[in-house]
């Protein structure tokens, strides 16, 4: 499975580019609406707090 269908299959919304990096800075360029770039960057910052608390785990 690639980038674009693991975010169609976990949100539901169709990006344009199988970049995830290009995605990840900049998701109003790859979708369609701006809820669906907001969906993008609810789905971003759950990544980032996620690897916070690995990070705290390791301490």
């Amino acid at each position: 499975m690639n980038v674009k269908e693991r975010i169609r299959a976990l949100l539901g919304i169709e990006v344009s580019t199988d970049n995830l990096l290009e995605i990840w800075e900049n998701p109003e360029e790859y979708v369609s609406t701006p809820e669906d770039a907001d969906k993008l960057g609810d789905l971003f910052l759950l990544v980032e707090m996620m690897a916070e608390l690995e990070v705290e785990s390791d301490e």
